[in-house]
Order: structure tokens, then C-alpha cells, then sequence
């Protein structure tokens, strides 16, 4: 039986999934900073991810030295997908804030259409 805790080991445990996620998480970011309207948060919003770029390029040098920045995060991810495989991310992604681990501000609308560009 797959319990809820079995099953997230096993998402998290997978070889590419830590990248993967860090990745569209990135992506994210991304998306929602060309989406904000406000000149402050905007530049606020693009220094976090930035910076959060920064972070995941280090962390995961080898698989991402090709990379350049927020922008270029969602190119280096799979473009075919298992379902269950993007079920899974998609998932992590509804529920992680993109700028983590500082609060900024994200409009619902905002959000949902980061996601559908998923």
C-alpha cells in the first residue's frame, strides 16, 4: 500500500526530480516577475529570483552549467513527460511559494497563469 508519506519519499528520492523541481520553481519566478504590473515589487521580485538562481545553479553546478539565469530555467526541463512525472510536479509547484523564503506579494490570477505556462 502507498501511503502518503511512502509516496513522497518516493517522489523525492527520484534521481532527477530535486533538479526538476528547482528548476520549474525557478521558472516560476520568472513568469510571475514579467507578470507584475507594480515598478517596486517587480524589482524586488527580480532580485529574489535571481538570487534563488544563484542558489540552484550552485547546488546543482553539473547539471546546470549551460544555464544563464532565471529566464533559461523552464529550457533546461524535460519537454516530454511521463504523466504520473509531471502530475507529481505540478503538484509540489501548487503548493511551494517561488520566492521563498522571502514573502512577497502574488496575485491568484498571477499565480494560476505561471502555472499553466507549465
Amino acid at each position: 500500500m502507498l501511503t502518503v508519506a511512502s509516496y513522497a519519499w518516493e517522489v523525492c528520492m527520484s534521481d532527477a526530480f530535486p533538479l526538476h523541481l528547482a528548476l520549474a520553481n525557478l521558472g516560476m519566478a520568472h513568469k510571475l516577475v514579467g507578470l507584475e504590473t507594480d515598478k517596486d515589487r517587480k524589482a524586488t521580485k527580480s532580485r529574489i529570483a535571481q538570487k534563488k538562481a544563484e542558489v540552484i545553479y550552485e547546488a546543482f553546478a553539473e547539471a546546470t552549467v549551460d544555464l544563464a539565469g532565471p529566464a533559461s530555467a523552464w529550457q533546461a526541463l524535460p519537454r516530454s513527460w511521463k504523466k504520473k512525472d509531471a502530475r507529481r510536479l505540478l503538484l509540489e509547484l501548487l503548493f511551494c511559494e517561488p520566492f521563498a523564503p522571502y514573502e512577497v506579494k502574488v496575485k491568484d490570477s498571477h499565480r494560476r497563469e505561471a502555472l499553466q505556462a507549465m
